[in-house]
């Protein structure tokens, strides 16, 4: 069961799951909450899970400025409202998590709002011009096909059919425009503070290379960098059991990690 927030007149949807220390999460691209509900189950309850609908997305009221135009496609545009909406929630000090787009909004909330901790996933500090402009018109939110092409080789038939059902449950116009949000992200020269950053990439990831990964811990200081084998671009809905294990093994490397090391604390 969630509740709403407003902001800007808007009603921003959240599901609360937890008691401790936040950790806001932010969904992939023309997706929901519903993304990470299979991750949830993985996670000790000694955090705060907070997983918010990005404004037209779930059950959240879209801006009346949003589908303006792919120019003022911006992630900063999202960030506003997650971090208007954790300050309305009362949270001074939070860790956020993003996958895909919610990577790259991870990464502006954190740079901007208190956070302590950044977790991206399958995202980089610079994803600008990843598409053409022909593949995001021509994107499809209700096609199984484009969730097989991102998705690694060990994506089931019944998780491409359920990441299809949540997509396809959500506008096609929003979709398009979250992806020239992403097309249009640069943050290498938009780093305001120094915070710890994890960046984690799976081997079938095919729209974020090692290099961009490389490059991200270049301009961020406090930066560490994950690659694991096996699955794709959308890793914590595909393999979530493991992808909370594998962390969980090299959880001596990720001591610089508060919010990490509290998610796995119950793997030790």
């Amino acid at each position: 069961m969630g509740k709403y927030v407003e902001v800007k007149s808007i009603k921003i949807y959240y599901e609360k799951i937890g008691n401790g220390k936040p950790i806001v999460m932010i969904h992939p691209s023309g997706f929901d909450d519903r993304f990470y509900h299979k991750l949830l189950i993985f996670i000790t309850r000694d955090i705060t899970n907070i997983i918010v609908d990005l404004s037209g997305h779930g059950k959240s009221d879209a801006d009346p400025n949003q589908l303006s135009g792919k120019e003022n496609a911006k992630v900063e545009f999202y960030g506003d409202y997650i971090i208007q909406s954790i300050k309305n929630l009362g949270l001074t000090k939070f860790s956020v998590l993003g996958m895909s787009l919610g990577g790259d909004i991870a990464l502006a909330v954190g740079m901007r709002g208190n956070a302590e901790n950044i977790i991206m996933i399958s995202s980089s500090i610079n994803t600008r011009s990843t598409f053409i402009e022909k593949d995001i018109e021509n994107s499809s939110n209700s096609n199984p096909q484009t969730i097989i092409c991102f998705a690694g080789p060990n994506a089931d038939k019944k998780l491409v059919e359920e990441l299809t059902w949540i997509r396809s449950a959500n506008s096609l116009e929003i979709l398009r425009w979250d992806l020239y949000a992403w097309d249009n992200f640069d943050y290498t020269k938009k780093l305001e503070r120094e915070i710890n950053t994890l960046i984690i990439r799976r081997e079938y990831e095919q729209l974020v290379s090692k290099k961009m990964i490389e490059d991200a811990c270049k301009y961020v200081n406090a930066c560490k960098s994950l690659e694991f084998n096996g699955f794709g671009h959308y890793v914590l809905a595909e393999d979530p059991k493991n992808t909370v294990r594998e962390l969980g093994k090299i959880h001596i490397k990720l001591k610089f990690i508060l919010g990490i090391s509290i998610l796995l604390r119950q793997y030790f």
